[in-house]
């Protein structure tokens, strides 16, 4: 059975600008990121839905369009820097496969 298809909302592909692939595991794929509240709440809606499907995402530098499933949300406490953030989360894939 093909598992549901889910893409990234333009409005939360920002933050997956800083994603990196583990080293030791080439197909996990993660991002901490500060996020406000409205950013936290739909990250959280999306993580939900998009559970045990896949999520088609583009990884920074290439513009390659891959998919994987995406991990729970990590909460990493208070964010790094400036006042607006409400909080610094870890947004990761893992079985990640770029598109041809």
């Amino acid at each position: 059975m093909d598992r549901v298809l889910h893409t990234i909302p333009p409005a939360l592909a920002p933050l997956l600008r800083g994603l990196t692939a583990r080293p030791e595991r080439p197909d996990c794929w993660f991002a901490d990121v500060d996020v406000a509240d409205e950013e936290l709440k739909a990250l959280n809606l999306f993580e939900g839905s998009a559970r045990h499907g896949r999520v088609c995402f583009t990884l920074p530098g290439t513009g390659q369009v891959a998919q994987g499933e995406m991990n729970s949300l990590l909460g990493l406490g208070t964010p790094a820097g400036g006042a607006r953030p409400h909080a610094r989360v870890r947004v990761s894939f893992h079985d990640v496969k770029a598109e041809p």
